[in-house]
């Protein structure tokens, strides 16, 4: 059974509410100060709370506003209520952090059908991070045996006879697809810890080009093997630059193996890299089909389905641009996209040379 915290300094308001909730099938647990609503959350076992703005000793948006330091949106879901049907209390309310809001006086089903409605949204949040858990411990241990088994198969089974050399297709086949489900666990546990907030940085000074250059060699087998041609341009006296080297690692790699895997044999892509006002920056172009006005809008957008697909089959689940792009802004950096004036498209991204600059 759900439990809903009530708190409010009014005696009949209080009342009313304890016996409404009970009767729809909730438990309750009642306070009438701001400052017993915090104990009452610090004990935990709270899964909504319904919290009156006027209070005399600590009023809700000061308890709201010491709650979010605590809890997110998820954790724990606030119905904020007030006698005053002023929209600054309900937009203060809402930027604070309130889940929703309700006007004394209060009518009941209206209540119980936004109580229900954010409770429903708390177990769907509880139930995608039990999958991303699921998905972190359950899964990538076999994943890593399936891998290492058909990496052993590769490299035991000599060459020669055409059974054997389909035997060692299969095998290249098995790691392909496991590698494939690797990248979209990590893509969607980088996703859960971003959406948490529990992303850490750590920046370090490295030097861009550098990076740029080794990210380029790692790309040029799987390029070849589509017949596309890849190479890299150097930009003049990049002075080095204060960030988390792994995470843009990571976003680099996205541009590179999507610019591979959306073009057409006998295209080209090419990596450069530029300084320019107080930052540096990164240009993946390719020569593959770019991309339709419509899909401009929504290339950064999380699960967007665009109108271009891969062109040999490869995967593409919809997750990666949006994660590069929420690294990047970590980074108080920007990255975009546009189309190329003759073919293809070019997908960018710029940091600030200042480390000051950057969010951690």
């Amino acid at each position: 059974m759900e439990r809903i915290l009530i708190v409010d300094d009014d005696a009949n308001s209080l009342e009313m509410l304890d016996q409404e909730l009970q009767e729809a099938g909730f438990e309750t647990r009642l306070c009438v100060s701001g400052e017993a609503a915090l104990d009452a959350i610090r004990g935990g076992g709270i899964d909504l709370m319904l919290l009156d703005i006027m209070m005399p000793d600590v009023s809700g948006l000061d308890v709201l506003r010491r709650l979010r330091e605590q809890c997110t949106m998820s954790d724990l879901p606030v119905i904020v209520v007030t006698a005053k049907d002023h929209s600054r209390d309900v937009v203060e309310s809402l930027t604070l952090g309130a889940n929703d809001y309700l006007i004394k006086p209060i009518d009941i089903s209206v209540l119980l059908a936004r109580v229900r409605t954010q409770l429903s949204l708390r177990r769907l949040i509880r139930m995608k991070d039990e999958l991303v858990q699921i998905a972190s411990h359950d899964l990538k241990g076999p994943l890593m045996i399936i891998m290492s088994y058909a990496a052993l198969m590769e490299e035991r089974i000599p060459g020669g006879a055409p059974a054997i050399e389909e035997v060692r297709r299969f095998a290249r086949r098995i790691r392909a697809q496991a590698r494939d489900m690797g990248r979209l666990i990590e893509d969607l546990l980088d996703f859960q810890v971003i959406d948490d907030g529990t992303l850490n940085l750590f920046p370090k000074p490295f030097d861009l080009n550098r990076l740029a250059e080794r990210v380029v060699d790692d790309y040029i087998l799987p390029a070849a093997e589509k017949g596309i041609g890849i190479s890299f341009k150097r930009g003049a006296d990049l002075p080095p630059i204060e960030a988390d080297e792994t995470r843009i690692q990571q976003v680099l790699e996205n541009l590179v193996g999507n610019a591979i895997k959306f073009s057409p044999e006998q295209s080209r892509t090419t990596v450069s890299t530029f300084a320019l006002d107080g930052s540096v920056g990164v240009e993946v172009a390719d020569t593959g089909p770019g991309l339709r006005e419509s899909d401009l809008e929504k290339v950064f957008v999380k699960f967007a389905q665009l109108s271009n697909r891969p062109t040999r089959g490869e995967k593409s689940h919809g997750i990666g641009l949006a994660i590069c792009k929420r690294l990047i802004e970590m980074h108080n950096g920007e990255i975009g996209v546009r189309n190329n004036p003759e073919r293809g498209a070019t997908f960018w991204f710029r940091l600030p040379i200042d480390p000051g600059n950057q969010a951690h």
